[in-house]
């Protein structure tokens, strides 16, 4: 199920952006970027692009 991230849900969001894109980025970034990509920066990000008008939503499973 996809949810809207809002302030309810965003540091869970967030982890999983975080993980997400430290997996997708390994490849080619060095680890010290990487790391700077953690829940509390991508927190900052996800606010800036939704009061920006971005409209973002997570992929959960439903149990």
């Amino acid at each position: 199920m996809f949810i809207k991230v809002s302030e309810k849900n965003i540091q869970e969001a967030a982890e999983i952006h975080s993980l997400s894109w430290k997996d997708s980025h390994k490849a080619f970034c060095s680890k010290d970027f990487i790391e700077k990509h953690d829940a509390e920066n991508q927190i900052e990000y996800l606010r800036k692009e939704i009061k920006f008008g971005k409209e973002v939503y997570m992929l959960t499973e439903n149990y």
